[in-house]
């Protein structure tokens, strides 16, 4: 009973976790470079972690960064009034 009681746990704070993450990046998108987020626009959940990840390694190169058009990440995001 109880290693079911853990998996579930587990399970649920895997799918906050990940909610998290999408709108984490959502959020970052939004004041990404429009032609970045033209690029971006209409991929699901998983091509958008990919192609991301991938621009997180291409920004490895300042050059490649660069010949993208990138602009330097962006501070964090404050607050909606009434969330923690």
């Amino acid at each position: 009973m109880q290693i079911a009681r853990m998996y579930r746990r587990a399970k649920g704070s895997a799918a906050k976790a990940r909610t998290k993450a999408i709108k984490q990046l959502e959020a970052v998108l939004v004041s990404a470079d429009p032609n970045l987020r033209e690029e971006l626009a209409g991929l699901n959940n998983a091509e958008l972690f990919r192609s991301c990840a991938r621009l997180a390694e291409d920004s490895k190169n300042d050059r490649t960064m660069k010949r993208r058009g990138c602009r330097p990440p962006a501070p964090p995001c404050v607050c909606w009034p009434g969330e923690s």
